[in-house]
């Protein structure tokens, strides 16, 4: 699921100036076991799932993984058997307000950033946090038009 960039405020502050683009990947081919010591040794909760060419292929997350935990002989198995296919993206053009709507619409904690199909980066919660409470004037353009969701409400 990709969501488009909104080209009605082309001054915004967009998904590539607060990305991060130094993205940590894995291939379909890692294994379970090798996908959990890439996420406790660099402190991340995710990694996107690529093909050689950095085309998307899915995701693994941190809560996925919790999962193997009572499956320890799960170790060995290809990161591809267990990976999220349906991934929510965001382009690399789209306005923060809008990246914060996706993350919080979909209750997820990072979402890739694409080019085409190409992962060129990614966004947390926490970098999106950061540049709301780090910028004075430019936090007034984090701010969506229409709330999202309560946290607290039931998903539709």
């Amino acid at each position: 699921m990709h969501n488009s960039p909104c080209p009605d405020n082309p001054g915004a502050v967009r998904a590539t100036d607060i990305m991060v683009r130094d993205v940590l990947t894995v291939g379909p081919d890692t294994t379970v076991a090798q996908a959990v010591s890439m996420l406790t040794q660099h402190g991340i909760s995710g990694l996107p799932v690529v093909d050689r060419a950095e085309h998307l292929l899915g995701i693994i997350t941190d809560y996925l993984l919790l999962s193997m935990l009572y499956h320890p002989e799960l170790g060995e198995t290809q990161v591809s058997t267990i990976m999220t296919k349906q991934v929510i993206t965001v382009d690399e053009d789209m306005p923060i307000p809008e990246v914060a709507r996706t993350l919080v619409e979909n209750r997820i904690r990072r979402v890739p950033v694409v080019r085409g199909k190409k992962v060129v980066g990614i966004i947390s919660r926490e970098n999106l946090i950061r540049y709301a409470s780090g910028t004075g004037e430019g936090s007034s353009r984090f701010f969506l038009p229409t709330p999202p969701p309560h946290p607290l409400s039931e998903p539709s």
